[in-house]
C-alpha cells in the first residue's frame, strides 16, 4: 500500500469521524477534495481510493481506421504526393494536417530539400 493510499484512507476515516471541514483543515486539503475521496470511498470502498488513470476515455477528433488505411494506400500507390495533393486529388474528409500526421506516424514522409 503506497503512502498516498494510506493518507487517503486516513483522510476518509477522519472525515467520517470529525467531519469534512475539520479533516480538510487538518490534512491541508480543500473540502472539495475531501468530498471527492469520501464519495469514492462510499461508492467503491477501498478500491475507490486508488489512483486512476488520467488518460482520456475517448478522442473526439480521431480519424477512423478505414480513413487512415485509405490515406496510407493512396500514399503507397502515389509515393510522390504530399498531404496537400492527396487532399486535393482524392477529396478526403479530413484536413491536410491530419493527412500529414498520419503519414509521419507511419514513416512515409521524406525530408524536404532546402
Amino acid at each position: 500500500m503506497k503512502r498516498s493510499l494510506q493518507s487517503r484512507l486516513k483522510l476518509v476515516e477522519t472525515a467520517l469521524e470529525l467531519g469534512v471541514t475539520k479533516s480538510a483543515k487538518l490534512f491541508g486539503y480543500s473540502r472539495v477534495t475531501v468530498y471527492k475521496w469520501l464519495r469514492r470511498y462510499q461508492e467503491q470502498g477501498f478500491e475507490g481510493l486508488k489512483e486512476r488513470s488520467r488518460r482520456p476515455h475517448h478522442h473526439p477528433r480521431k480519424i477512423s481506421p478505414e480513413l487512415e488505411a485509405r490515406i496510407l494506400a493512396i500514399r503507397r500507390e502515389n509515393p510522390f504526393l504530399g498531404p496537400r495533393r492527396i487532399k486535393a486529388q482524392f477529396g478526403l474528409p479530413c484536413s491536410e494536417s491530419t493527412i500529414y500526421r498520419v503519414l509521419k506516424r507511419h514513416g512515409l514522409l521524406r525530408e524536404r530539400k532546402r
